[in-house]
């Protein structure tokens, strides 16, 4: 496919050049500004691209003769529905270098991306920022889930911890069968995918796990924002409000002690959550819409998406 003399090319085999154009492309795009090694070490992008356990992804490259000046990707992954491991895929990495945007590449790669990992999926879903957002929609091949709307919140943490409390932990080997939950549609979490998604990350030793009550817990990724210390939460295991309010507890005591500046975190906008949050003194920021690609759902799942949750851990953003 040809579009504004720019050809959209369908990538299934990630090897080092392709990455390494991949690469120059997101560092670029960022200006340099962007302190995360993600966008410049062809490890993680190996990682993520070729080494999951639901199969290596498949993308599209904008190509201006030898130089990529877009991208757009889809990560394959399982999401557990009643029991049976179904096959899923999340759209990211989207990018268009700053001379060729407005050109329709964006619709275009995405077009690609759909057509070749839809039929080998039961959904197509895609956690954009608020200008991804409005991009895939411009595409009118994604729609946004309206029951689904994950808002980030932060916490400042003005101060140390002065007593002690839960710390910062190695994820436990177990991690796997203490996520299970029957109450919605979530990824799956078994043994060879937290062996891929924690095990074997390039930045696997920043995770963390924090101790709650009665075997809950939180697993976590040290990080840094605006060049301070932070604790992202990855994932909660929460079986009702009162432990959902332990959890954050115990995250926030982890992180003061651990000398972090901030908490971060996604919340699916559950009344109880949004209400625990704010009891904590953590501050909404934006929302993200989880965003469907309508020629890529299955049968079973069409009438089920607002079943579907997602945490940062699910979604590559840590």
């Amino acid at each position: 496919m040809t579009v504004e003399a720019c050809e959209i090319v369908l990538v299934e085999r990630w090897d080092d050049d392709c990455l390494s154009a991949l690469s120059a492309l997101h560092g670029h795009r960022l200006g340099g500004k962007w302190t995360d090694r993600w966008n410049t070490d062809l490890v993680h992008w190996r990682w993520k691209l070729a080494q999951s356990p639901a199969g290596p992804a498949v993308g599209a490259l904008a190509m201006a003769g030898s130089k990529v000046v877009g991208s757009a990707t889809a990560v394959f992954k399982y999401l557990d529905v009643d029991g049976e491991r179904v096959r899923v895929a999340e759209l990211g990495d989207l990018a268009v270098a700053p001379d060729f945007q407005g050109r329709g590449l964006l619709r275009a790669m995405a077009k690609t991306v759909t057509k070749s990992a839809g039929p080998q999926t039961e959904l197509l879903y895609s956690i954009p920022n608020k200008n991804g957002s409005a991009a895939l929609l411009a595409t009118r091949l994604f729609e946004p889930i309206p029951a689904i709307r994950h808002r980030t919140w932060l916490k400042p943490l003005l101060t140390p911890a002065l007593v002690t409390g839960p710390r910062m932990e190695p994820v436990p080997t177990n991690f796997a069968s203490l996520s299970k939950s029957e109450r919605f549609i979530r990824p799956v979490f078994d043994a060879d995918w937290a062996t891929y998604r924690i095990g074997a990350h390039p930045d696997g030793d920043g995770y963390v796990w924090i101790q709650a009550a009665d075997g809950q817990g939180v697993i976590g990724k040290i990080a840094h924002l605006q060049g301070k210390k932070a604790l992202l939460i990855g994932k909660i295991l929460e079986g009702d409000t009162a432990r959902y309010r332990a959890c954050l507890s115990a995250a926030i005591s982890a992180a003061r002690q651990a000398g972090c500046r901030f908490v971060a975190g996604w919340a699916c906008g559950a009344p109880s959550h949004t209400a625990s949050l704010l009891s904590h003194f953590f501050v909404p920021l934006q929302v993200k819409r989880v965003m469907v690609a309508e020629a890529a759902i299955s049968t079973r799942l069409r009438g089920r998406l607002n079943q579907v949750r997602l945490e940062m851990l699910d979604s590559d953003k840590i």
